[in-house]
């Protein structure tokens, strides 16, 4: 199951999911492989089809799969309440890569509005992995929803420096939102740090680029 999770990635693979559509012959419940060719599927595909795999396969690996992949999908559908109770799910069986699961429903806390809970949950991925660049920004972000400004930045430019393509990604939103009019570019430079923080400290309705 860890080695299903890593191939599928943290961000997911939302560009495809938006417009790939299940196959004729559906694959066959119960087995770890037919999750690389649901991955690609619709949300709300992904959503049926995990549903049948969850009443069909009993064992705890099975479940704790299926309701991390499920709670992906309501993610996907920005269905983040659904999300936060899947996950819930999957936690509670502890996968071996459980820290996956406490990311995900970290993310679906920011969305929530609910900044401690993603805070505690991101800090658990972090517990368990103490280099996923993901659960460092999702945590900085919601240090910024409560004005905690040091500590959300940190924890974001320490996401930056482990994941180079969350640089981009950041300098990308900060210029539409109107902190920083310099070129995205490879690296984040000075000028990307004073927008980050100027971000920080003024945003009150954005949570920030959709990262995940």
């Amino acid at each position: 199951m860890a080695g299903w999770r890593f191939a599928a990635g943290w961000l997911g693979l939302a560009l495809l999911s938006a417009s790939a559509a299940p196959s004729a012959a559906q694959p066959t419940h119960c087995q770890t492989a037919a999750y690389d060719e649901v991955t690609l599927w619709r949300a709300a595909e992904r959503v049926r089809w995990l549903t049948e795999e969850l009443a069909q396969c009993p064992s705890p690996d099975a479940q704790a799969l299926a309701y991390y992949s499920r709670g992906k999908a309501y993610i996907d559908l920005r269905e983040y309440a659904l999300a936060v109770a899947d996950l819930s799910q999957s936690i509670a069986l502890q996968p071996a890569d459980v820290h996956y699961d406490y990311a995900a429903r970290a993310f679906a806390y920011l969305k929530l509005r609910e900044p401690e809970a993603a805070i505690a949950d991101a800090s658990e991925a972090l517990d368990r992995e103490p280099l996923f660049a993901h659960a460092f920004n999702t945590r900085g972000i919601a240090a910024c929803d409560l004005h905690r400004l040091t500590e959300g930045r940190e924890d974001i430019l320490t996401a930056i420096e482990l994941d180079r393509d969350l640089g981009r990604a950041w300098q990308d939103f900060l210029r539409r939102e109107g902190y920083y009019d310099g070129a995205v570019g490879g690296g984040f430079n000075a000028a990307s740090k004073v927008a980050l923080a100027a971000w920080c400290k003024t945003h009150r309705i954005t949570t920030g680029p959709e990262l995940g």
